[in-house]
């Protein structure tokens, strides 16, 4: 009974966020049409827990280099062409991406997660679709790790209160078989590395829905501090013998400066 209240108010939550993104998309055309300068230099210090097994929370310190042209784009882990300019109400675009979809069995205090495979990142392909709030994409996987593909809708809002902006969004994202048995998934062979004592485990699709605010301080005109906080629940994830909980958090510190 509790299970099904929490997931009743998840999807309300989910609803009414979906119906503030629908109605911004007049208002978000305004916002896009103010000039930005392309380049974003920076660090970001970033603390997440994880859904695998005896996995501790993780801090991790990396810099950002990001270039929004007109049509080419970086950012931090995606290269792309966008089909029309920067701020056209709706775009299409192709890249190269490195999703972060990967997990290394060594961060688990559990022995036998340590005989596992690493599951690593991987070049993918994307593409994404995006028509005021609301962004449309999905990646296939290029050089063989797992030949997998992922497919996501993300309605993010950019507001404005007082100077701070103020950024909620919501994405849901589909995992295909490969790609999900890369992360949670448990091969033959591994677990007779573990002689039996992880037990071989074929996942079938996932699903992950992911809930974020954002927010970013000016300290000059060009120069802010940026604060994000992503709660992530999973789906058809908790039978993996490799997996511990549902859901994950992450806490996102950093600081930017534009030119």
């Amino acid at each position: 009974m509790h299970q099904n209240i929490g997931e009743r108010d998840s999807f309300m939550l989910t609803t009414r966020l979906a119906k503030l993104m629908l109605l911004s998309l007049l208002p978000t055309s305004t916002v896009m049409a103010q000039t930005i300068p392309p380049w974003t230099l920076g660090a970001i210090s970033t603390t997440k827990s994880s859904v695998h097994l005896d996995t501790d929370k993780e801090t991790e310190i990396w810099p950002l280099v990001v270039y929004q042209g007109e049509h080419i784009y970086f950012q931090g882990i995606e290269l792309g062409y966008r089909v029309l300019p920067l701020q056209s109400f709706h775009n299409l675009s192709f890249g190269l991406s490195l999703e972060n979809e990967n997990y290394n069995p060594d961060d688990s205090d559990d022995s036998d997660m340590h005989k596992l495979d690493d599951r690593d990142i991987t070049l993918m392909g994307v593409t994404a679709y995006r028509i005021g709030p609301i962004t449309f994409k999905a990646g296939q996987d290029l050089i063989g790790e797992h030949d997998g593909y992922f497919a996501e809708v993300t309605a993010k809002l950019r507001l404005k209160v007082n100077d701070i902006g103020v950024s909620p969004a919501i994405s849901y994202r589909y995992l295909d078989e490969k790609l999900s048995n890369h992360i949670y998934g448990v091969s033959q062979s591994e677990s007779d590395k573990t002689g039996g004592n992880i037990a071989a485990y074929d996942s079938g699709s996932t699903q992950k829905i992911s809930y974020s605010l954002a927010m970013n301080y000016p300290l000059t005109q060009s120069t802010f501090l940026n604060f994000k906080f992503t709660h992530n629940r999973y789906n058809d994830i908790s039978d993996s013998p490799i997996v511990e909980d549902d859901y994950s958090n992450a806490v996102t510190f950093g600081a930017f400066t534009r030119f």
